[in-house]
């Protein structure tokens, strides 16, 4: 859950990204991330019918997360200095130096973090509800006391330090760190799980 946070306050941060690096205006970047919210807002119905029908909810944490991972790897090695050797662009954050590859791979990223911000909110609640639901008293109340710190401090010492980091490169790429060391953290747990 923590790593949603860190996702969605760098989410919130695109709208600089594009008027900063690509130069657009205010209007159409926030056009491009209000339609990024709405995918988002709109997806978690097709997704619960994917989890009821197919998936489940620990597969669907599961395929979520790597959507996450994708996504905002995706967007972390696409800024210009990172990408130019391979487009063939220059490296400076102006708009000639952002090629078609890299917007194919922005709206490809923003796309892959609306499947997997969606796909998190439909199945992690219930997912997590599912294993209170099986765990003694005393383990329940201690991992209760583990999340809420982590949901509170880790995202709120991630926004400070997310502000401060200069290269959108690092921007985007602390949250998909954490996403990575997050689904880690989940998997390492896979064979306690219950799954319905």
């Amino acid at each position: 859950m923590w790593t949603d946070l860190l996702a969605a306050y760098a989410m919130w941060m695109t709208m600089a990204y594009l008027t900063d690096a690509w130069k657009l205006n205010l209007k159409h970047a926030a056009a491009i991330v209000n339609l990024f919210w709405g995918m988002v807002a709109i997806m978690p119905v097709g997704l619960q019918f994917v989890v009821d029908t197919f998936m489940g909810y620990y597969w669907m944490v599961l395929f979520s997360s790597f959507s996450y991972i994708a996504g905002l790897g995706f967007l972390s090695k696409l800024t210009p200095p990172d990408l130019a050797a391979a487009t063939a662009t220059c490296s400076a954050y102006d708009p000639e130096c952002i090629g078609q590859g890299q917007k194919i791979l922005f709206f490809t990223a923003l796309a892959l973090i609306a499947v997997g911000c969606s796909g998190h909110l439909v199945s992690v609640p219930q997912f997590m509800a599912d294993q209170d639901s099986h765990s003694n008293h005393r383990d329940s109340m201690l991992c209760h006391l583990f999340m809420s710190f982590t949901v509170i401090h880790v995202p709120i010492a991630g926004a400070f330090a997310i502000h401060y980091i200069k290269p959108w490169s690092m921007r985007y790429g602390i949250p998909a760190i954490c996403t990575l060391v997050a689904t880690l953290i989940f998997l390492t747990g896979s064979c306690s799980y219950r799954t319905y």
